[in-house]
């Protein structure tokens, strides 16, 4: 990595017969460059200025868009217009080892204009550059091999290692000083560091001897629920507690082995040595503690922080063959790091209006079920399904003999739900002049005319499963029939609780409800899934479909119905409490225009 002394700066002295020469002007030149260097550091920070967002063009190419952007020795890279480039012919391309790519920007000079000189007792030196042209290159690198850089807002927390497993990493992650009697965030961090299939589970309880919960216990539980994450992503869990009124230079919270429960890669495992981390509690307000800390970095520290001199403008995921490649995914916003500009500060201030009367960290703190009134609802449509299914008859089905049908999905999802089966067949209709669909529910005896067509006479039952919102149907035939199939009709009917509660945590009475539990889309149409939080406050969620090949889902529940049709399931989870979920269901059926 490029290193380069800014300071102390030096510039030149004036005088009377002064034979300036190549040298002093380059002190000059150098005087001007390191001091405003210097300041971009200090004021301005390392990062992106504006632009430079990465677009995938397609499987082999991505367009990078202008911008500018501040690397760690103050200097500008300017990208004067927007660049496609294929990623094959990116330096760097041809040395990478691994499927998680980062894509670089770094400053660079070039010499241009050469000009004949005066001096030219050497031959070969006649010319020299005029020139030096400030530019930029691109490069790409692995980005588990990426050299890392010191961060200085590091030194302002304090962390743990919970648990180092083959493939996941699990730290906590606390201010390194906290104001007396405030509340704290209190970070848990979980990291996927190799591939793998199988979910992460984690269980664990802190001791907090100088922190409390909400509920007043010295005792921090940690449930994370089963979590997937790729490798090099990171998965957070905030946890809010309340810090002593008194000030503790050492104030600890401790994990032992024994009460750290791990599922990793589907193995059950404890943890391995426990660890404790260790905070101050000072006597001071949390503005002042913020300004103190950030102001207390050194001069050496900072310029640690300084040292990297490129900017990562994302990262990709690689499909790679013997002889090509695919891009797979663009990582982009997650990646990048903006400078707030003093420039922006109009705009800035006018689009934070937008979100001054939202409740700061409100959805993070947990609240004592006895606090909350229930919820009012007045949701009392009916919820309605239809569809068919097919029940293999023997060849001579006998009278008394019992079919059974595979388990059905209606769709409704779990709860009380009402099925009605009818017995369906095609007869040819004189006002027609073709085969009209009928369907008998009940004896089909009763109607006469039917008796020479080729139906199939039988009795019906349903068995709910309330629990997986599906059925089976039996049938039991009350005469003898030649029929290979008995196709059924079968309508489904759901009647919502009184209180529209799906799914509760029943030790907080806490749900979350969707204000539609069944939709019906066309194929590859999307629809936004609308998310009711009943005595809770409002909380991430993650989607999730429960069956291969189901469509697309969003990270914010926008859902893309795919090709085949179908009735596919949909679960939504709060994040921070996965026991508190609800399932919904898409029935993916073409329709006419006219419908």
């Amino acid at each position: 990595m490029e290193q380069k002394t800014l300071y102390p700066f030096r510039r030149n002295r004036y005088y009377p017969g002064k034979l300036l020469t190549s040298t002093d002007f380059q002190v000059e030149q150098n005087y001007t460059n390191n001091k405003r260097q210097f300041l971009n550091q200090f004021i301005f920070g390392t990062g992106i200025v504006c632009g430079l967002s990465v677009i995938n063009l397609d499987d082999f190419s991505i367009m990078i868009e202008s911008g500018v952007a501040i690397d760690g020795m103050g200097r500008e890279i300017i990208v004067d217009s927007t660049v496609v480039k294929k990623l094959s012919t990116i330096e760097g391309f041809s040395d990478l080892n691994s499927d998680r790519v980062a894509l670089c920007l770094k400053y660079r000079e070039d010499e241009t204009q050469p000009v004949y000189t005066v001096q030219k007792e050497t031959i070969g030196q006649e010319f020299e550059n005029n020139h030096v042209s400030e530019g930029y290159r691109l490069y790409l690198a692995d980005t588990e091999f990426l050299q890392p850089s010191y961060e200085i807002e590091n030194e302002f927390y304090t962390v743990a290692t919970l648990y180092q497993g083959d493939s996941y990493k699990v730290d906590i992650i606390m201010p390194a000083v906290i104001s007396c009697g405030n509340l704290v965030k209190l970070l848990v961090q979980i990291k996927c560091i190799v591939p793998t299939e199988k979910d992460f589970n984690l269980q664990a309880v802190l001791q907090m001897p100088s922190f409390t919960t909400q509920e007043g216990l010295n005792l921090l539980k940690i449930k994370t629920g089963n979590i997937h994450i790729e490798v090099g992503e990171t998965y957070k869990s905030e946890y809010w507690v309340s810090a002593q009124k008194q000030e503790n230079n050492s104030a600890t919270i401790i994990a032992r082995a024994e009460d750290v429960f791990i599922i990793e890669n589907g193995q059950e495992r404890m943890g391995q040595t426990g660890c404790q981390l260790r905070t101050a509690i000072k006597s001071v307000s949390p503005s002042a503690l913020i300004t103190n800390e950030i102001g207390r970095a050194s001069l050496e520290m900072r310029q640690m922080g300084a040292s990297k001199d490129y900017i990562k403008l994302a990262e990709f995921n690689l499909v790679r063959t013997e002889n090509s490649y695919v891009i797979e995914e663009v990582f982009d916003g997650e990646i990048k790091k903006y400078i707030p500009l003093p420039a922006e500060d109009r705009i800035r201030e006018e689009y934070s209006s937008f979100y001054r009367d939202a409740v700061t960290n409100s959805s993070n703190i947990q609240t004592k079920s006895d606090a909350i009134e229930p919820a009012q609802t007045s949701h009392r449509e009916l919820l309605y399904a239809s569809g068919i299914c097919e029940i293999p008859l023997n060849a001579d089905g006998k009278k008394e003999m019992i079919f059974y049908s595979d388990e059905i999905l209606h769709g409704l999802g779990r709860g009380n739900v009402r099925v009605d089966i009818g017995l369906h067949y095609l007869k040819y209709d004189q006002t027609i002049l073709a085969n009209g669909r009928c369907t008998i529910y009940g004896e089909a005896e009763l109607f006469h005319e039917e008796e020479e067509l080729p139906i199939v006479h039988a009795s019906t039952a349903v068995k709910m499963l309330n629990d997986k919102g599906s059925f089976v149907v039996a049938l039991k035939l009350l005469k003898d029939t030649e029929v290979a199939i008995a196709e059924l009709t079968w309508s489904a009917v759901k009647l919502p609780r009184a209180d529209g509660l799906d799914y509760l945590d029943e030790r907080t009475n806490r749900s979350i409800v969707a204000e539609t539990a069944t939709v019906s889309l066309k194929p590859t149409e999307s629809h936004f899934f609308n998310i009711r939080f009943v005595n809770m406050e409002q909380c991430s969620l993650r989607y999730a479909i429960t069956e291969e090949n189901g469509g697309e889902i969003t990270r914010d529940g926008v859902y893309t119905a795919p090709a085949k049709e179908g009735i596919y399931e949909i679960k939504i989870t709060c994040t921070e409490s996965p026991v508190i979920c609800t399932y919904v269901y898409v029935v993916v059926q073409k329709r006419h225009d006219s419908q």
